[in-house]
Formats: C-alpha cells, sequence, structure tokens
C-alpha cells in the first residue's frame, strides 16, 4: 500500500473512531514516539521513526490505538501506581503490549510467532499526554 492510500484509510478510520466515541466520552490520548529498539537478533539500537497514539475513554474504559496500519481497539489497565497498560490481540492472535508511567516514559513490546519461530521485540521511547 502506497504512503498517500495508507495515509488516506489512516484519517478515515480516525474520522469513524472519533465519531464512534458517545458523546458524553472523556478521552485522555498520549502520543509515543520510540527512539530505541532491542531483539534477540540486534540488541539494543537505535529505531527508525516509530510513534503511536492512544486514545482511552475514561468514562466506559474502552481504548484505541491508532498507527501506521489504521485503529485497533486495545484493553486498557490502570495501575494503582499512575501507570496505564495497553493490551492488543492482533487478528492472528499476537500479542502486543504499551505501558506508561507517569513520567512519560514507555515500553512497547511485540510478541509475534510464526510457524516454529518467536519474533519478540521492545522498543523504549516517550509518551506525551495530551
Amino acid at each position: 500500500m502506497n504512503k498517500i492510500c495508507r495515509g488516506t484509510v489512516l484519517a478515515l478510520s480516525t474520522l469513524v473512531l472519533i465519531n464512534s466515541l458517545p458523546a458524553n466520552a472523556k478521552t485522555i490520548e498520549w502520543v509515543c514516539d520510540y527512539k530505541k529498539y532491542a531483539s534477540k537478533e540486534s540488541g539494543l539500537k537505535k529505531s527508525k521513526d516509530f510513534s503511536m497514539i492512544f486514545i482511552l475513554d475514561s468514562i466506559d474504559d474502552t481504548a484505541f490505538i491508532k498507527g501506521n496500519l489504521g485503529v485497533s481497539n486495545v484493553v486498557p489497565i490502570i495501575g494503582s501506581e499512575g501507570n496505564i497498560t495497553f493490551i492488543e490481540i492482533t487478528d492472528t492472535k499476537n500479542v502486543m503490549t504499551t505501558t506508561i508511567i507517569p513520567n512519560g516514559e514507555s515500553v512497547h513490546s511485540r510478541n509475534s510467532t510464526l510457524p516454529n519461530k518467536l519474533i519478540a521485540s521492545q522498543y523504549y521511547g516517550y509518551c506525551t499526554k495530551l
């Protein structure tokens, strides 16, 4: 999919997401940028531009992630120390988690599998609460 088409899909899916929230929704957004990447093969290194936006409806505790592939539902887990973790289960049943602590520090973990192969990675960065 080319960049223009991908951008159009992301913009349209964002409009659908915003219009599908209840009128009384109180949303909180985090814009997350990850500058470091680690995997079993590469160790820790500087990552290419990687960012995501999380939207939490604090009235009904639903959440969404906006990334380069569009918008997906995530499960928010709010911790007692002010941290929040978002859990995403992809269509292929791979699990991605993102944890944000109160100072904005964040880790995004990908746990994917292929037949007889584990593909795990982590991204380290910061999120800004809007």
